[in-house]
């Protein structure tokens, strides 16, 4: 009989995950369709994280108790699948998370960023300010010293067509494209909890080809995990492989 019970257990434990899981996805899909803002999706998906943990060991117990019981062992592994999966999600933002205080606002230049204009308006309600600030700067240069203009042998023309194309592939919603005043502007979602990230790009003459700076902000949240430097990173290294 008490086999019967433990095994029920671990099934519900198992069960506990799944359903934790669907509350995780539900937190992503709640804050794109603005059901809630981004810190109840937050805390729906830290609870949703620590339920599939909490199933998950349970399961093991269970199935630890019973030995033989292949149902219960079952029941238990897929359970612990399921949750170092969901688990995994945040602890890999949370590796990339730079060391100090949380940025949001990345650029190629913090003396003179590239400045938002189209998506102001966007970002009308966004709590974070667009202003960089001397203390960004300072923040930037400790975690991302690498981050810098890119210099592309091309005139202004044919780069600026280059960088509009690879913005469209990138799936961002394009804002601007002031192709007289060498200016892109972009908002990039992401996939999994629909977060608004804010793209300018700017380009200009230098010598015989062209200097490109890119600027990338967050709307929400204390820190960006890394978010804003690797989209900087990937898309200066994209343009480049077009080279």
């Amino acid at each position: 009989m008490w086999k019967r019970v433990i095994s029920v257990m671990a099934m519900g434990s198992a069960l506990a995950v799944i359903a934790a899981v669907l509350a995780a996805f539900a937190a992503g899909q709640g804050n794109r369709l603005e059901w809630w803002d981004y810190r109840m999706a937050l805390t729906i998906l830290r609870v949703s994280v620590w339920t599939g943990l909490g199933g998950a060991l349970a399961a093991l117990l269970c199935a630890a108790a019973l030995r033989r019981a292949r149902t219960a062992w079952t029941w238990a592994l897929a359970g612990t699948l399921v949750a170092g999966s969901l688990y995994a999600v945040p602890l890999w933002h949370q590796q990339q998370r730079p060391p100090g205080p949380g940025m949001h606002d990345i650029t190629t230049d913090t003396e003179d960023p590239p400045q938002y204009v189209a998506v102001l308006a966007l970002r009308k309600n966004a709590p974070l300010p667009t202003e960089y600030t001397a203390e960004k700067a300072r923040r930037q240069k400790s975690a991302y010293p690498e981050i810098a203009p890119l210099l592309v042998p091309q005139p202004p023309e044919q780069v600026y067509e280059r960088l509009l194309a690879q913005v469209k592939a990138s799936g961002w919603e394009v804002a601007a494209a002031a192709a007289g005043e060498g200016r892109i502007e972009a908002t990039a979602t992401s996939f999994f909890m629909g977060f608004k990230d804010d793209v300018v790009i700017r380009i200009a003459a230098r010598g015989g080809g062209t200097v490109v700076d890119m600027r990338s902000m967050s709307r929400v949240g204390g820190s960006d995990f890394g978010a804003n430097a690797r989209r900087i990173r990937e898309f200066f290294r994209r343009v480049s492989g077009d080279s």
